[in-house]
């Protein structure tokens, strides 16, 4: 249900399920979770991409259907289950870019938020309809999505049911980049390819981490964690290469 492939040190996940529009039911979940986890082991690796296949739909979310036949405690624990993996996803020690084709509504919405950056086909539609299906997003959309676009439009979005395009998505900071439908996954790798080319892997590890929890701490505790990072990297041997690289 998870293709692997690769481009050069840049990997490719693509959710294989779109006779489910790309949902995401305990099994996919869990063959995502472990090549996530792979992708965090190998120290050759610079960036993953995360997609789904066809252009329908990147990721519809949750696996209604399965998730009807499941008993209540069984539901919350295939919910425990999706926010871990989002968890999983948002503190790799790679670059991760979410490529958006077709429809990222609910989970896929949260599967792309969990990403470091998102860049979307022009046909992609984003939403969190949710509440309108008495249901309550579960896998980290609340906190990443008001984080991403501030309160007003999250709360539009969760409890206005408020869908936007690329385009809209893209005025609004969700999306890096829009790109003409079908070519995503391919401007994905290429962005990818371009961060992370001259960078050392170690600092992209420790700026993503000064990003993602900056959010939560003080501004004394943020100027803190930076200080504490640049005293890391003064002392490795990746800051000796700074004046060859940028003579």
């Amino acid at each position: 249900m998870i293709q692997v492939t690769q481009h050069e040190q840049v990997r490719i996940l693509t959710i294989c399920r779109p006779e489910r529009r790309n949902a995401l039911d305990n099994e996919t979940i869990e063959q995502l979770r472990a090549q996530v986890r792979q992708a965090n082991a190998d120290e050759t690796l610079r960036a993953i991409i995360i997609t789904g296949q066809g252009e329908l739909a990147f990721c519809s979310g949750s696996d209604m259907k399965a998730a009807l036949e499941m008993t209540v405690e069984q539901r919350i624990e295939h919910a425990r289950s999706g926010q871990d993996l989002m968890d999983e996803i948002a503190s790799l020690n790679v670059l991760s870019i979410a490529a958006v084709e077709g429809f990222a509504l609910g989970g896929g919405l949260e599967l792309a938020l969990s990403c470091d950056l998102i860049v979307s086909g022009s046909g992609a539609v984003f939403g969190l309809p949710e509440i309108q299906r008495s249901a309550i997003p579960s896998w980290g959309g609340t906190y990443r999505l008001s984080k991403a676009v501030g309160l007003a439009i999250a709360r539009n979005m969760l409890l206005g049911g408020k869908r936007y395009t690329a385009d809209e998505s893209c005025t609004l900071g969700l999306v890096l980049e829009v790109v003409p439908a079908g070519t995503a996954g391919k401007r994905a790798v290429e962005i990818a390819q371009d961060m992370t080319s001259d960078c050392p892997k170690e600092v992209v590890t420790l700026a993503k981490e000064l990003l993602t929890s900056g959010a939560y701490r003080s501004a004394a505790e943020s100027k803190e964690a930076e200080f504490a990072a640049e005293a890391q990297v003064s002392a490795g041997d990746t800051y000796a290469t700074f004046p060859k690289k940028n003579k």
